[in-house]
Parts: structure tokens; sequence; C-alpha cells
């Protein structure tokens, strides 16, 4: 199961998605428009799954997707 990850980018205010929490593979200056992205890449790497995170780098959700 691919796990891709949001998190807020420690060089700027914007967000990371990360694959396998190591490869960033999108930046964005909204939280919002960063979950959004995961979404999309991971209902097409399904099975898959996003952690999202908050500021403080605290796990705010967990969504699944599933073949």
């Amino acid at each position: 199961m691919k796990e891709y990850s949001v998190v807020p980018n420690e060089n700027d205010n914007g967000w990371i998605v990360k694959l396998e929490d190591v490869s960033p593979i999108y930046s964005s200056i909204t939280r919002e428009e960063a979950i959004e992205e995961a979404k999309r890449v991971a209902s097409v790497n399904t099975p898959s799954k996003i952690i999202i995170f908050t500021h403080n780098h605290e796990m705010d959700d967990e969504i699944k997707f599933n073949s």
C-alpha cells in the first residue's frame, strides 16, 4: 500500500505532499490544495492512504483508497 502524507513545509509557509514520507511530489501554498492533490494521486494509485498532519506535525486525519 502506498502512503502519502500532507505535511507543513519547514522552509516556507506552504504544504508538501510526500510519498512514503520521503519523496516530495507536490508543493502548495494552502493545506486544502495539498490535500486535494494527495487525494487525486492516491485515488489513481490504489491501494493507498493519505495521512494529513497539522502545523504542529500532529496527525489530523487518515484517508484510505482501496481498489
